[in-house]
């Protein structure tokens, strides 16, 4: 979830890579949303994932985590309700 007008970025990185594998910088709504990220790899597998949160600008602005799921096998494409 990222609400508000200075929310700032959400990024998940693979073992530090200075490379993020996913990042918002913006709100799409003031909703919880649901995002499927799908990550494939060449050699060995990564040793970590990591959640990386930046700060806007002033106030007003929230990011939040829930529910992660980690899985093997591509993301399949959840149609249910998100509360």
């Amino acid at each position: 979830r990222m609400v508000g007008r200075n929310v700032g970025s959400l990024r998940v990185l693979l073992d530090n890579n200075a490379y993020p594998v996913w990042e918002q910088s913006q709100s799409k709504d003031q909703g919880w949303q649901t995002e499927l990220l799908t990550v494939s790899w060449k050699e060995e597998a990564p040793q970590s994932i990591i959640f990386e949160a930046q700060r806007g600008t002033g106030v007003g602005g929230e990011i939040g985590l829930d529910n992660v799921a980690l899985t093997s096998g591509p993301c399949q494409e959840d149609l249910g309700p998100v509360f």
